[in-house]
């Protein structure tokens, strides 16, 4: 049974340089690795892909025929692609990737994956149509863990995306080489920084019984965990690689 890899995150989350750098690192292990842009606006890729969704559609291509503005566009792309799902799969048979470890890039945008059809449709013809067995890494910003709001909304969105995607579920913090050594340290030890995610500010402070309650929720039923990762680190990527073997039964 051939596997992939479904690696979706935020802008500026690194995601591009996680798959091109997850792809070299497969390929010095022994697999037959091809990766599928499936980005609209990711013009300038730094890998070689077997099959890219600008041959369907650009995101620039979509704003000029309708009018629409970078999110629009983007979820229109997505769209048609959802509606050209027979032209998805005959271009992947064409591009000889049978038996091939198969990566995904995906674009940033949060909606698309947690409350939008186009992405679990193309999944679903991978897995039922291709026969694949799919794993979702899901990349956060490393540096939203210095703001214990924003980091616990992250888990929020990721818990939401693992929910809306329903496969299994890897979730990231990509660039920890950008953190001072001692929080990439605590990171590195699979601990939690959500230790003070209470405002003191007086908009804010109506509410910490709520926050209290997600982090309650989020920590005590450890429904969102994140692994974290740095390109340059081969122990960690080799961490990584372990663990969506591990969820997809490689």
């Amino acid at each position: 049974m051939p596997f992939a890899q479904i690696v979706v995150g935020p802008p500026g989350s690194g995601k591009t340089t996680y798959c091109k750098s997850m792809a070299h690192f497969l390929g010095l292990a022994g697999r037959d690795v091809a990766v599928v842009n499936l980005d609209p606006a990711n013009e300038n890729i730094p890998y070689t892909p077997v099959l890219s969704i600008f041959d369907l559609i650009t995101l620039e291509d979509a704003m000029e025929a309708v009018q629409l503005g970078p999110n629009g566009g983007m979820l229109y792309c997505l769209d048609y692609l959802e509606k050209n799902l027979d032209w998805f799969v005959d271009e992947l048979s064409k591009s000889n990737i049978k038996d091939k470890y198969l990566i995904l890039d995906l674009p940033g945008q949060v909606e698309l994956v947690t409350n939008h059809t186009a992405v679990p449709k193309v999944l679903e013809v991978l897995e039922k149509r291709l026969g694949y067995r799919l794993t979702v890494v899901n990349l956060i910003p490393s540096h939203l863990v210095l703001h214990p709001n924003l980091y616990l909304s992250a888990l929020i969105l990721s818990l939401q995306t693992m929910l809306h995607l329903s496969y299994p579920f890897i979730s990231i913090l990509s660039k920890i080489d950008t953190l001072s050594p001692s929080v990439s340290m605590v990171l590195d030890r699979n601990k939690t920084l959500l230790t003070s995610p209470i405002s003191d500010d007086p908009f804010l402070a109506r509410y910490n019984d709520l926050t209290e309650s997600l982090v309650s929720l989020v920590e005590d039923f450890g429904l969102v965990g994140f692994l974290p990762l740095a390109v340059e680190d081969l122990r960690l990527v080799l961490r990584v690689a372990k663990d969506v073997d591990h969820a997809s039964g490689y």
